[in-house]
């Protein structure tokens, strides 16, 4: 994992800078259990900021973070995880002191992802994700190559149905709007790399 914020912004400008609500049909990826969309641009960095239900007694909010990227992603630029985290504000609750080396891998349709699951009380479960989607997506932002994803997502049932809004299923879909503004999916996006440092 290497550091390094994206398109020259500082660290210190990402919890200083807000976010505005978007229509959810602008969302980059297919988030179709999200509740609110948010953005914000920080120097030459945009990010989408999705938040999830939650249905636990677990504190915090539950969310997909995206972050856009270009230059070298689409030429196989790898996700670089640790800026990625920081420049979020850091882990999220209940995974504010794991490391990297905790992370288990998957994979589906698209490729690989990199998770740690906590339980969350009886009957629910906590993960937290991570993926970068690289490919052309309808609403992928100009100039863009690849989209880095973060999720934490405390849900009932067991890993697997935590998981759910991360996987091929959802975010492997092509993002169209609606003429009510909300989102409907069209097809399926390309193959993903590996974060930068995780792969085996």
């Amino acid at each position: 994992m290497t550091g390094g914020s994206p398109g020259g912004a500082t660290a210190e400008e990402f919890p200083m800078t807000p976010y505005s609500m978007v229509p959810a049909g602008r969302a980059w990826l297919y988030v179709p259990t999200g509740i609110l969309t948010l953005q914000r641009r920080v120097g030459g960095a945009t990010e989408q900021r999705v938040v999830l239900p939650n249905q636990t007694t677990m504190e915090g909010d539950n969310f997909i973070l995206m972050r856009a990227r270009g230059g070298e992603s689409s030429r196989g630029g790898r996700m670089k995880l640790e800026s990625f985290i920081s420049d979020a504000g850091g882990l999220p609750a209940p995974f504010t002191n794991a490391d990297s080396s905790q992370l288990q891998s998957a994979e589906d349709a698209l490729g690989p992802y990199f998770f740690i699951s906590r339980m969350a009380g009886p009957g629910a479960v906590c993960v937290l994700a991570v993926r970068p989607v690289t490919g052309a997506a309808r609403l992928l932002p100009q100039g863009a190559g690849a989209i880095d994803v973060m999720m934490r997502n405390c849900a009932p049932g067991d890993q697997s149905a935590a998981l759910e809004p991360i996987r091929a299923g959802a975010l492997g879909q092509t993002v169209a709007t609606t003429a009510r503004g909300t989102q409907t999916t069209l097809h399926n996006l390309s193959p993903f790399a590996a974060p930068q440092g995780l792969a085996q």
